[in-house]
């Protein structure tokens, strides 16, 4: 049988890649306390800290009383933000020890009139540009020490076509396909690549069905419009070629590698776990039960069909994503 493997950003961290929003969160914050300029002007100034208190946890637990009192020296320090989307997303990150840098800003988006709209795109550019240098100088992936599992997952069933779905802007999957044998394999970097500008990095709002991103297309203001995944996926090829294997490939299964089916992509994971060529459905899930169940329960909000149900290998047919040691 055919097969599409959908590769989300739990497969960088099982590699030990830094990856997460929160990681490229506390980078910022460090590099702010370490005086990078750009990040100071840019983003967020973190200044007048008392040398025993120069440390991202210190900033996470003080942010708030920091941020709010007036700029000015103190002997617990002080923080100027620089970025009023940012600075929003940081109060959220952390509240919850956690943050959906896309989700957040399509709940942002919402709320924002129309006046406001331009600036919020561009503080929003501003931290998709610091995204994309952290990955790109920050995030190595050439002496990636590779998991012999995912090998052998690759391989189950001896599938005579296999699609690498890639939502990562990681080059991770090509230090596997560099010695990966298979009858034929495709790699689809959906997402974009960092180093090709003919496929752009995608990042922004993926669910089209949600009432209020209708709502932002019906307000005939194109600035409103400018991050939707659904028209950053037409500057490329690369839905395209998603569309042809799935018009021309009939029956596949689907294999979920660290992609949590979120919401963000909702819109694109709708399209493939609805192709009536879909047979099988395999989720590798995060260490434990919890972890199947927050997958199976994320995929209740992107297919409702009862039929669905029996494609979806059970817990005790799946296994946990592989780790490495």
């Amino acid at each position: 049988m055919n097969k599409l493997i959908i590769l989300g950003n739990g497969f960088d961290l099982s590699h030990g890649l830094n990856t997460s929003y929160s990681h490229f969160i506390e980078y910022l914050i460090n590099e702010s306390i370490q005086y990078n300029d750009d990040i100071r002007r840019d983003l967020i100034d973190v200044g007048f800290l008392m040398s025993e208190n120069q440390s991202f946890e210190f900033i996470k637990e003080n942010y708030i009383r920091l941020a709010t009192f007036p700029p000015s020296p103190t002997r617990s320090g002080r923080i100027i933000p620089k970025n009023k989307l940012f600075h929003m997303i940081l109060k959220k990150f952390f509240e919850a020890d956690w943050v959906d840098i896309e989700g957040y800003y399509f709940k942002v988006l919402t709320e924002t009139e129309e006046n406001q709209i331009d600036q919020l795109n561009i503080d929003f550019e501003i931290i998709k540009k610091y995204l994309l240098h952290y990955l790109k100088n920050r995030i190595a992936t050439a002496n990636l020490k590779l998991i012999p599992d995912y090998f052998d997952i690759f391989n189950e069933n001896n599938p005579s076509r296999t699609l690498f779905l890639n939502f990562n802007y990681t080059e991770t999957i090509k230090q596997y396909l560099k010695t990966l044998s298979l009858p034929k394999i495709d790699l689809i970097n959906i997402h974009g690549n960092l180093l090709n500008i003919e496929n752009p990095m995608v990042f922004g709002c993926g669910d089209d069905t949600d009432p209020e991103y209708i709502r932002l297309i019906d307000k005939n203001n194109n600035s409103y419009l400018r991050n939707l995944k659904r028209q950053q996926y037409n500057l490329a090829s690369s839905y395209a070629k998603l569309l042809e294997f799935l018009n021309s490939v009939g029956e596949f299964e689907v294999y979920t590698l660290g992609h949590s089916l979120g919401l963000t992509d909702k819109t694109l994971l709708s399209e493939i776990l609805n192709d009536n060529g879909l047979k099988r459905l395999k989720l590798f899930y995060y260490k434990d039960r919890d972890g199947y169940r927050n997958l199976n329960n994320n995929i209740r909000r992107i297919v409702t069909n009862d039929v669905f149900n029996n494609k979806i290998l059970s817990f005790p047919n799946s296994i946990p994503i592989p780790q490495s040691t």
